[in-house]
């Protein structure tokens, strides 16, 4: 199995005025790109799914994972998963026998535990996958993972980006072997145990 980013976040969480709040530094813009920039950077450095600190994802991105061929349960890494269906689509694809791309109803499948380290997908009762291609990637999941921007369990993740942001703008060098303690403790809820 292999996976990839397909759609990553265009907007920080926090926001630059959410930041620029929590440094009293909203009378000016002078500084605007470079606490921009230190924002992008906590989050890279506590999110990112291929770098971060956390090994799940906050903020929403769209997430392709690609298998050789159907397994009974198939994996789900960079959770939670999003599951609003009008707001964030899961797509399972399989490449045919005759090399066509189909998409497999959502009447075949289920996601289980969106929101834990075991989230997967896995056949309904009386279900089967249908008949795939031999050979790398002819099954393709999309969907989205990370939390929705206005849910209210991100406020933990915003709280420690602000701090992250407020340290380095002070001139402060961090890294995830010297986070402090508080920060820590706010990203905790959201650590991957598989890290």
């Amino acid at each position: 199995m292999s996976w990839t980013v397909v759609t990553r976040p265009t907007e920080p969480v926090p926001s630059l005025d959410e930041v620029k709040d929590h440094l009293r530094a909203s009378d000016f813009t002078d500084d605007d790109a470079d606490i921009t920039s230190k924002i992008w950077g906590a989050i890279t450095e506590f999110e990112d799914p291929m770098l971060g600190f956390l090994g799940s994802s906050i903020l929403a991105r769209e997430i392709e994972v690609s298998l050789p061929a159907f397994q009974s349960c198939i994996p789900l890494p960079c959770g939670p998963v999003l599951v609003d269906e009008d707001n964030y689509l899961l797509v399972v694809a399989y490449d045919d026998v005759n090399g066509n791309e189909q998409v497999v109803p959502d009447s075949v499948y289920r996601v289980l535990d969106p929101e834990t380290s075991c989230r997967r997908i896995a056949l309904r009762a009386g279900q089967s996958w249908p008949q795939a291609a031999s050979g790398d990637g002819v099954v393709r999941v999309r969907y989205w993972a990370g939390y929705d921007a206005e849910d209210t369990r991100v406020n933990n993740f915003k709280t420690a980006v602000k701090l992250h942001v407020q340290m380095t703008y002070d001139g402060e060098t961090v890294t995830d072997r010297n986070l402090p303690e508080t920060i820590k403790r706010l990203l905790q809820p959201y650590r991957s145990m598989h890290v």
